[in-house]
């Protein structure tokens, strides 16, 4: 309950409970961050705090069962006060980060998402988030912000910004097996090349690949409203088109070894 709320006393902290052993008094409906109610009917724990600094916290629990955690200032009006809430739907974890001032004395729920089943064993951990984007480009800044974006054609990778696998002719996907599928999205890419059968007016994503044996062959690309064309040489995509392309299906008569370059443009 309220009146026996656990005060979280130091930074970072961690508490260990079972709701099962307490009783359900709580529950909210409204919050920011969620749409309808949680907790009605389902035991609960309750957490004080108050920051002795302006500061973003972040709250946390790790829960045996679907959980729910909120934020609200008032024990008489849970639902009017809620600051944040957070309660995906068949979820044991929910975290967020709250931006407090200091003195703000909150209120900290942990609580089950709605069923009287969802009760049991957390953890519940509460620390201050210092944003941190020391040597980052690109990235989160681990408190619920970013270090910046990436250009089109790149990617962020621990930090950096890399071009992406298969936005350009010199750092294509290579197409390691056959037959082969891969899943993508070529909204990142960048929009370089002008293809067989016209293309070059959307973002393309690029392969390679060296023809196990002679014969014929088919490359496909379902949800793609541009071309497949086929290449032997990249830096020369005008004057290097071989088979036959149609929409976004191409077949041609390959031979052994040949060094391909298959564009999704």
């Amino acid at each position: 309950t309220c009146a026996t709320a656990v005060a979280v006393d130091k930074l970072p902290f961690t508490h260990k409970g079972d709701t099962k052993e307490l009783y359900s008094d709580l529950g909210v409906e409204g919050c920011p961050g969620t749409s309808g109610g949680m907790g009605f009917g389902v035991e609960d724990a309750v957490y004080t705090f108050t920051p002795a600094a302006d500061g973003l916290y972040f709250f946390r629990v790790a829960a045996d069962f679907d959980s729910a955690l909120y934020v609200f200032s008032e024990c008489s009006d849970p639902s009017g006060s809620c600051v944040k809430a957070q309660n995906k739907d068949k979820e044991s974890i929910e975290q967020m980060y709250v931006p407090l001032a200091a003195g703000q004395t909150v209120l900290i729920g942990v609580d089950g998402h709605w069923h009287p089943t969802h009760i049991g064993g957390y953890t519940f951990v509460a620390q201050l988030c210092t944003a941190d984007c020391t040597d980052a480009e690109c990235g989160s800044d681990g408190c619920d912000g970013s270090c910046g974006g990436c250009a089109k054609g790149d990617s962020c990778s621990s930090g950096t910004c890399k071009l992406r696998t298969g936005a350009t002719c010199d750092k294509p996907r290579e197409v390691t097996s056959f037959p082969y599928e891969h899943k993508g999205n070529s909204s990142n890419y960048l929009n370089e090349l002008a293809v067989c059968g016209g293309g070059g007016s959307t973002r393309e994503v690029i392969y390679h690949w060296v023809v196990p044996e002679d014969g014929s062959y088919t490359f496909s690309a379902s949800g793609l409203s541009g071309s497949v064309s086929l290449l032997t040489d990249c830096a020369e995509p005008e004057t290097s088109c071989v088979g036959e392309t149609t929409g976004s299906t191409a077949v041609a008569e390959l031979t052994k070894d040949t060094a391909l370059f298959i564009v999704l443009d």
